[in-house]
């Protein structure tokens, strides 16, 4: 079959703009018959050139690049707090009531309406280093299961997507719990869980808890600096008051 060749529009409309050009500086030759100025103006034109092409090349690029990664970080934040609305919260409510070092750290658990974007990164370092003291068993894995039932597919379609790129801890956790997905429907029954089995999964599931706390603080921070209003929501349900309310660690509430 015959192909034919597309010329873009930008080609022609170049050459219009150079014809154009050549027209109007004849017509003012035609008019003044000064070519000594014409040749002055078009060589200071010129010269202005490599000026022109900072302005545009790398001012108007940084601001267009400013514009487009805000975009994107819009779109990330959204996906995150849907992220956080499907799953997050359920399986830091299920986890967290079984985490013995949770209590020591109520302090920075306990999110503020009041709080500034200041106190939120006062909050995260403190918490980098966390690492949650996981114990568990049969039981209480069977109900971190039972939270992520039936969220494979969804997990998947949040690690296709490719806006996640431009965030690699966030594609960690992803990447984390759905190796745990993984691992608990490789069990048919998580009623008949070996100790083996209970420490494997316990590790997975304290991978994904240990990353997912830093994520969560950083989504507050978008939260509070963008939709104060969906700050103030996602405090009032904080998921790790969960942690706070089991029966071994009411007396600190």
């Amino acid at each position: 079959y015959k192909v034919k060749r597309k010329i873009k529009w930008q080609y022609p409309f170049a050459l219009g703009l150079l014809i154009l050009s050549t027209l109007l500086y004849g017509i003012h030759y035609l008019i003044f018959r000064d070519s000594q100025n014409i040749f002055f103006y078009l060589l200071h034109n010129i010269a202005f050139i490599p000026i022109q092409a900072i302005l545009v090349g790398l001012v108007l690029d940084k601001i267009l690049e400013k514009k487009e990664k805000e975009k994107v970080m819009n779109k990330l934040s959204m996906i995150i707090g849907v992220f956080f609305s499907e799953v997050g919260i359920e399986f830091v409510k299920k986890v967290s009531e079984y985490d013995l070092s949770l209590a020591k750290y109520k302090d920075d658990f306990i999110i503020k309406e009041n709080y500034t974007e200041k106190d939120l990164r006062v909050v995260k370092t403190c918490l980098l280093k966390y690492k949650g003291n996981l114990a568990m068993d049969g039981k209480s894995i069977l109900c971190v299961g039972n939270a992520l039932k039936n969220k494979r597919d969804f997990l998947i379609k949040l690690i296709e997507n490719p806006v996640l790129l431009e965030h690699e801890n966030f594609t960690e956790l992803l990447m984390a719990l759905f190796h745990l997905v993984e691992e608990m429907n490789y069990r048919s029954d998580l009623e008949l869980l070996t100790q083996q089995d209970i420490e494997h999964l316990t590790n997975d599931i304290k991978r994904a808890y240990n990353i997912i706390i830093n994520e969560w603080i950083e989504y507050l921070i978008y939260l509070k600096n963008n939709y104060p209003y969906l700050y103030v929501s996602a405090v009032t349900i904080n998921p790790f008051l969960s942690g706070f309310t089991t029966a071994g660690n009411k007396r600190f509430m």
